[in-house]
């Protein structure tokens, strides 16, 4: 492919032929840029068509199931996050006013409202936002309706957890981001790493791919330069340490390899070593951003 790299504008290719391993079993393909390492998923479904591939119970954040020992381990591991997740709030910011964006059935929202804050969500998925409301009382914005709205400065906080990379229009979102965020505010976007041990180790079967609902695909040193590109500055990043075990899981349960459960313990468990000693080799990385003057 000849089109240039929209993070550092190389034009050289890497493409990874993989497939939608969780729902569909439909073939894609990923476009990763040889120099900084920027991905884009090739032939995504548009608006219109996107939604089947996020209807099953397998997309647990959606459907909130609890059927099957991976998905209880998911809603153990999340209970554990939303207290991490917390403390790191609160390391940069004492602001309460916060916008959780794909904020799925409203769990970390939830939460951050039993803590004092004042909440906010963004979700596109109706069947989620319902499940938010009901058990949270938060009523999440429509994505087009955000994008339209006037939300200048008014938040201390906004968060993406594994949610930038499902957004089409990126430009149109970094651009409201930095609207939304007040001058002394935090953006906090946690995202996939495709340079880590694991995404090596598993290739084109590594979870974290998850196209196409994956949209885009970085390391930290492409997502440091596209956030520079829109105004903010990464002050601090950090691994996420259950995401090693869980994308080895998943990647396991795709290659269908006997033994997989044990072999994803110790390739989560060398990934999470990797990780810990370089946060940049981490399976998921943590970015705290704020905002630059323009």
């Amino acid at each position: 492919m000849n089109v240039s790299c929209r993070v550092c504008g190389q034009s050289e290719k890497l493409i990874i032929d993989t497939y939608d391993h969780s729902i569909t079993k439909e073939p894609f393909s990923i476009s990763l840029c040889k120099r900084c390492g920027f991905g884009v998923s090739l032939k995504v479904p548009d608006s219109e068509s996107i939604g089947r591939y996020y209807k099953s119970e397998v997309y647990i954040s959606h459907s909130d199931t609890k059927k099957g020992w991976i998905s209880q381990l998911y809603h153990i591991v999340r209970n554990v996050m939303l207290e991490r997740k917390y403390k790191l709030i609160l390391k940069f910011t004492k602001g309460k006013k916060l916008l959780d964006v794909g904020s799925g059935t409203g769990y970390f929202g939830g939460f951050m409202k039993s803590k004092g804050y004042v909440v906010q969500g963004v979700e596109i998925d109706l069947d989620a936002g319902k499940i938010s409301r009901e058990k949270f009382g938060i009523s999440p914005m429509l994505p087009d309706d955000f994008l339209c709205s006037d939300e200048d400065g008014n938040y201390d906080v906004i968060t993406l957890w594994h949610v930038m990379e499902h957004l089409s229009d990126l430009t149109s979102w970094w651009t409201k981001l930095y609207n939304s965020l007040n001058n002394n505010g935090v953006l906090i976007i946690a995202i996939p790493n495709h340079s880590s041990y694991d995404a090596e180790y598993y290739k084109s079967y590594w979870a974290g791919y998850d196209v196409p609902r994956h949209m885009w695909h970085w390391t930290p040193f492409s997502f440091g330069i596209m956030a520079n590109k829109h105004f903010f500055e990464v002050i601090y990043m950090e691994d996420m340490p259950f995401d090693p075990f869980y994308n080895s899981l998943l990647s396991e349960k795709y290659m269908k390899r006997t033994m997989g459960q044990l072999r994803a313990f110790f390739i989560g468990l060398r990934a999470l070593l990797h990780g810990k000693r370089n946060v940049e080799k981490s399976s998921s990385v943590i970015y705290v951003l704020k905002k630059q003057p323009i």
